[in-house]
């Protein structure tokens, strides 16, 4: 009977696990996408940047992807100290932060906006990268 009763917990945990994953992949793709299409929007010079919804989902996005990840981080029991490649996602992250807000509030130029927007689209590569693969190229 116990042993039926561990199975069935773990089962249940190992479920919560993969819905959680499945939740991070899915915003992460979502986030990706979202971000690349409001870039185009902003060469294009495009009214659609500036509508309330197109201001407010990718903010509900993120916030399910960080959440997502920090749930996962602590069920996990992962350190990001103990593995390199999930502290260079996290700074990863920081910078395409930094970028993304660099190309849509604060760069003025449009030739500076393109540029940060590009920059941030590589560092989410790379982040993309480390999540598939889960190591460092250079170590």
């Amino acid at each position: 009977m116990t042993t039926r009763l561990f199975f069935v917990r773990n089962l249940c945990s190992d479920v919560r696990m993969d819905a959680l994953k499945i939740l991070h992949i899915a915003c992460a793709m979502l986030t990706g996408v979202s971000f690349f299409i409001r870039g185009i929007w902003m060469i294009r010079g495009s009214r659609w940047l500036s509508t309330r919804a197109v201001k407010i989902v990718p903010h509900v996005i993120d916030t399910l992807l960080l959440s997502s990840a920090v749930a996962m981080l602590v069920s996990y029991h992962l350190n990001p100290m103990a593995h390199g490649w999930l502290l260079a996602k996290i700074i990863a992250l920081v910078l395409y932060i930094s970028f993304g807000m660099l190309a849509f509030r604060f760069a003025r130029q449009k030739c500076h906006k393109i540029a940060f927007w590009l920059l941030a689209l590589l560092t989410l590569g790379v982040i993309y990268y480390l999540a598939i693969n889960k190591h460092l190229p250079f170590l």
